[in-house]
């Protein structure tokens, strides 16, 4: 009986569940908007950290006697700065995205709530009123716990592949393309060992 219990059920509409998701965080576009552009900022800015490290460490390699210090101190100085002005943007991103979730969980329990008054009293009899409150509370916290965190690390994500491979292009091209080259392999030979 256990067993029965825990195993999944497919959703039946998947994408018509993905869209009427899509409508609530809809209403928040402005401000998803603000929050990659956050995203950008901060990887960015963690991106810049190991190229003033490096050039910080090409300054202290000069040599004995060749060492320039103010030049190493400004470039740690600026690798310190971004590091902590991405940490606390990153910061900021993960309170405006909790206080997102907590609006379109909100949003969706009064959407829920208001079928709930349209039904007729024949549903009610037909369902167990814990499976209707579970949708109404627990569905609902998981979807917005969700939202709170796997949208931020997606749109990470996102940022800083094409950020790491843009820094790489700049930084050496042949290097960029055996990665492109390579990555791919990797990929399509561990999908083939597992299909074994």
């Amino acid at each position: 009986m256990a067993a029965r219990d825990t195993v999944r059920k497919k959703p039946k509409d998947t994408k018509g569940t993905f869209k009427r998701l899509i409508a609530y965080i809809g209403h928040y576009k402005w401000i998803l908007m603000v929050v990659f552009a956050l995203c950008f900022t901060s990887n960015f800015l963690a991106l810049l950290g190991p190229s003033m490290a490096g050039a910080a460490i090409n300054e202290a390699a000069a040599g004995a006697g060749k060492v320039n210090f103010d030049r190493v101190y400004y470039y740690a100085g600026r690798m310190l700065l971004c590091y902590v002005l991405s940490s606390l943007i990153t910061v900021c991103i993960n309170i405006i995205m909790m206080y997102v979730s907590k609006w379109i969980a909100r949003g969706m329990r009064k959407d829920v709530f208001d079928k709930l008054m349209r039904l007729p009293v024949g549903y009610f009899d037909r369902n167990q009123a814990g499976d209707i409150i579970s949708r109404v509370s627990y569905d609902i916290d998981v979807v917005s716990t969700c939202l709170a965190t796997d949208v931020v690390q997606i749109l990470t994500s996102l940022v800083t592949v094409v950020g790491s491979f843009a820094m790489m292009l700049y930084i050496s091209p042949a290097l960029a393309a055996v990665v492109v080259i390579t990555i791919p392999c990797a990929v399509i030979y561990v999908t083939k060992m597992r299909s074994i």
